[in-house]
């Protein structure tokens, strides 16, 4: 059961790529701070070399695009446009978007300012919907409460979200993870996922049909617990959210899955050797990675020495493959622990897909083609 958070009414009839609704907070949503078009050519960005780092990719008319949000060292600048002044001990979020090219990418236009409260090296998370016209990004402030920005201008802007207002509290070491899937072509729906100050991982929903966020029950057996400041991603078995899967590692240090079954309505506990993953236990937090597509479920564990690789076949021959140990690389082609993965539909059915394993080193991103369709060697794009 899960507990209402905020409601507007229902919402005009939306279509799958435009008119779903954004959970923006209307009358309480003000804009990021901007910086004039002059003045910004003469700030310089300092990358905190620590920072976490989400993305999210879409394919637009132009070609194949990636979004990366990243945190500076510090804020840039004392005020911002409204003439509030900024806390110095937060640092600024900002996104970079490019445009894939032969042989590389190409940033596309200056880098973003989405938000100045995050509290440093905050644990980042980001979705997009629309064809990458519509997005969220989700963070912590100083308060270690969750804090949401919304664009629905293709991340020219971006505004204060709903959840936002409900200053939900976390562990001070949480992360962050967050997709979004089709309930149906009429109802989009994002779900975070964070953990609580009894090192509990829970779940909030939102619903664009009502335009509601939902908080998961604190009773009951949908409750996953996990190491203090654990790594925490997720993913749907489709866009259709029939299944949804959550990794985490647990107080003794192996990989737990968490996997809800609509058809059930139920979540259910998976730890090795049931999942058949990553089997060994850990002496150390590891840093994870996810994504799927509809043949392959994908996980990476980052131990701190390297990157280990797991994939699910689905369909007959249903099974995780033997675990690969990915090339760390050397020099500025380490991979680094704040790695991200992410894919892009190869085929009109999405049933193959080109994965990248992106990782930064001192401000700079490196790009590890991994895919297609299996995993195996990978090479620095």
């Amino acid at each position: 059961m899960m507990n209402l958070y905020y409601g507007k009414g229902g919402a005009e009839t939306p279509s799958e790529t435009e008119g779903i609704d954004t959970p923006t907070s209307g009358a309480f949503s003000h804009p990021s701070p901007r910086m004039d078009q002059v003045s910004s050519r003469f700030i310089l960005l300092k990358v905190d070399p620590n920072s976490n780092f989400a993305g999210y990719t879409y394919e637009g008319i132009h070609g194949r695009y990636v979004t990366f949000f990243w945190q500076t060292v510090s804020n840039d600048y004392q005020k911002d446009s409204t003439g509030h002044s900024l806390n110095l001990g937060a640092a600024s979020i900002y996104h970079s978007t490019f445009r894939k090219t032969d042989p590389g990418w190409t940033l596309v236009d200056r880098p973003v300012l989405v938000a100045v409260d995050a509290k440093k090296q905050s644990p980042l998370a980001a979705v997009t919907w629309a064809n990458g016209l519509k997005g969220a990004v989700y963070y912590l402030n100083e308060r270690n409460i969750i804090c949401e920005r919304v664009t629905t201008d293709g991340g020219n802007t971006w505004n204060e979200g709903l959840l936002t207002g409900w200053t939900i509290p976390t562990r001070s070491n949480s992360d962050l993870a967050a997709v979004v899937t089709w309930e149906s072509l009429r109802c989009m729906e994002i779900y975070v996922y964070f953990q609580d100050q009894n090192n509990r991982i829970r779940e909030l929903r939102f619903g664009s049909e009502k335009g509601e966020w939902y908080e998961d029950s604190t009773t009951g057996y949908n409750l996953l617990k996990g190491l203090s400041g654990t790594s925490i991603v997720c993913s749907a078995d489709s866009t259709w959210s029939a299944k949804r899967w959550v990794y985490s590692q647990s107080a003794v240090r192996d990989i737990q899955q968490f996997m809800y079954q609509s058809n059930g309505n139920k979540w259910t506990l998976e730890s090795p050797p049931k999942g058949n993953y990553f089997t060994q236990r850990f002496d150390r937090k590891v840093r994870l990675g996810y994504c799927s597509d509809p043949r392959h479920l994908r996980i990476y564990c980052h131990d701190g020495g390297k990157v280990l690789e797991k994939v699910w076949q689905r369909g007959e021959g249903r099974k995780w493959n033997d675990q690969s140990v990915l090339p760390k690389g050397a020099g500025t082609a380490k991979i680094q622990e704040n790695f991200i993965v992410l894919l892009w539909p190869q085929d009109v059915d999405n049933t193959a897909s080109e994965v990248h394993l992106f990782s930064t080193e001192g401000g700079f991103l490196h790009d590890y083609l991994i895919g297609p369709a299996t995993g195996g060697k990978f090479s620095l794009v």
